[in-house]
């Protein structure tokens, strides 16, 4: 019996308890890899975290998961050519509707995450949340998540990040 491959596609900005339920999930289905977008940004109110940061906060929640970086390009189809290039897949998971027109005008099925309460698991209510100096947004990220990013100084840099940028 062969197993399912699906890419669950994300920026993960930062990884939340939204994200780890996904992927809980998705692992007692198929043999889930992550696809972490927009990988070669940093430093912006929309990308704080750079891919190496992202992969090692999503490899100290789910040790030994594939993760791969995507970087933008200027055209959609180009950038599922870069995915496709990468990876050996049979399904594609993403909530992002930008995504799923991508991937759908290729000819793919783009499954829809089994996400957990996404209003409130959100990373842009968390940046914002983190940019303000208030530490509600440590609630929603997992512990395995909330280690890495204080370690990183997640909540300082989202303070001294021109909200405007990126």
């Amino acid at each position: 019996m062969s197993i399912t491959i699906k890419i669950f596609i994300g920026r993960f900005q930062p990884f939340h308890r939204g994200h780890k339920h996904v992927i809980t999930r998705l692992k007692k289905e198929c043999r889930p890899v992550i696809v972490v977008g927009s990988s070669e940004k940093i430093n912006t109110f929309k990308n704080p975290l750079s891919f190496n940061e992202r992969r090692k906060i999503i490899n100290n929640c789910f040790p030994g998961i594939d993760v791969f970086p995507v970087p933008d390009k200027d055209k959609d189809k180009e950038w599922v050519r870069c995915i496709e290039r990468k990876l050996s897949f049979e399904k594609i998971v993403s909530g992002n509707e930008w995504t799923k027109s991508c991937f759908e005008e290729e000819g793919y099925e783009v499954e829809e995450p089994d996400f957990l309460n996404r209003e409130k698991f959100r990373g842009t209510v968390i940046r914002d949340l983190a940019s303000r100096e208030e530490e509600g947004w440590k609630k929603l990220v997992p512990h395995c998540s909330r280690q890495l990013l204080e370690q990183f100084n997640f909540q300082k840099r989202m303070m001294s990040i021109d909200e405007d940028g990126d």
